[in-house]
C-alpha cells in the first residue's frame, strides 16, 4: 500500500513540476459561415493546394459582414486544403500572437505552411496544429470548424 501511495505521490509532484503551456490568448466570440462557392470574399480560394484567407472586419466587405458573424481577437487564419476532397481540410486560427498580442501574418507564399509574429519573430506551423516553430512556447488558438452538407457551408466557432 505504501509503494502504491510512493508511486502516485510521485507521479502527481512530476506532473504538477510541468510548466504552464496554455495558450494566453483571450477568449473571444469566433462565428462564422461560409461557402466557398456562393460567398464573395472566398471563393477565390478554389486556386490552390493551400490557400489562405484573413477574415476580419477590414478584410471583407462590409455588405458580407452578418450581424452574427464574429473574427476573434485579431481576427481568423482560414488555411484550406483544396486537394482534399469535400468537404474541404479547414483549420481556423485566430491572428493574436500569443506573445505579444499582436496580428501574425501567414507567410509567402500563399500555400506556406507557417505565419510569423512581425513583432516578435515567433514562427507557428499553421498547416497542422498551429504549433510553435520558433520563438514561443504557446500553440496558436484553433477553433472548431464544422461541414454542413446540406447547404454546403462551413460553420467556424468557439
Amino acid at each position: 500500500m505504501r509503494k502504491i501511495l510512493l508511486i502516485c505521490l510521485l507521479i502527481f509532484l512530476s506532473v504538477s513540476c510541468d510548466e504552464n503551456v496554455s495558450s494566453p490568448v483571450p477568449l473571444a466570440k469566433v462565428n462564422l459561415r461560409i461557402n466557398l462557392v456562393n460567398d464573395k470574399p472566398y471563393f477565390n480560394l478554389n486556386n490552390g493546394p493551400l490557400y489562405y484567407v484573413i477574415a476580419n472586419e477590414q478584410t471583407i466587405a462590409p455588405e458580407y459582414i452578418k450581424r452574427t458573424d464574429a473574427f476573434g481577437c485579431k481576427g481568423l487564419l482560414l488555411i484550406v486544403n483544396i486537394d482534399s476532397s469535400i468537404p474541404y481540410d479547414i483549420r481556423v486560427y485566430d491572428l493574436y500572437c500569443p506573445n505579444d498580442g499582436v496580428a501574425i501574418h501567414p507567410d509567402k507564399p500563399a500555400f506556406s505552411e507557417t505565419a510569423t509574429c512581425p513583432a516578435c519573430k515567433a514562427q507557428y506551423n499553421t498547416g497542422n496544429g498551429g504549433f510553435p516553430v520558433k520563438g514561443s512556447k504557446h500553440w496558436l488558438k484553433s477553433y472548431n470548424v464544422y461541414y454542413r452538407d446540406t447547404t454546403g457551408e462551413y460553420i467556424v466557432t468557439n
